[in-house]
């Protein structure tokens, strides 16, 4: 019901990684039926609520950024436990839209946020091909 009045308002909702780090914690206390939907991602998109991705930074995870996207990939944790079931897990181009296309969460969507003329953007070299480097070896991409 919660998602369906976010539906209904036009709101949007901000997913952070900290399960993948305290994914023990989280299957002692709420078993691997609530991990397997937590948190129901795809369902959220296919209801047609924004979504953005992201991190808590320091204080329960890291800013690194393929750790949260492998877990949205795998539904592994950082541990290697799975939580996310296959139903949940994200295909990795849309994974890597709700990380990096969310400029929506801070109403700079005409700033950032897409490749476009006039919009700010970022170019990054990175070690391996986030698209065809084995799934569980998301984590260990790096800037070069």
């Amino acid at each position: 019901r919660t998602m369906e009045r976010i539906a209904a308002l036009g709101g949007g909702i901000s997913v952070q990684n900290r399960i993948a780090f305290q994914e023990q914690e989280f299957l002692d206390r709420y078993g691997a039926a609530k991990a397997a939907e937590a948190p129901p991602m795809k369902k959220m998109l296919e209801m047609g609520i924004k979504v953005a991705a992201g991190t808590d930074m320091s204080r329960v995870s890291s800013y690194n950024p393929w750790l949260c996207l492998e877990w949205m990939v795998t539904g592994k944790g950082v541990g290697g436990s799975q939580l996310l079931s296959q139903q949940t897990v994200l295909d990795r181009m849309t994974a890597l839209r709700l990380w990096t296309d969310n400029a929506w969460t801070s109403r700079e969507e005409g700033e950032k946020g897409r490749i476009a003329p006039g919009l700010l953007a970022d170019f990054a070299l990175l070690s391996d091909d986030y698209f065809t480097v084995p799934a569980e070896r998301i984590r260990d991409i790096t800037a070069v």
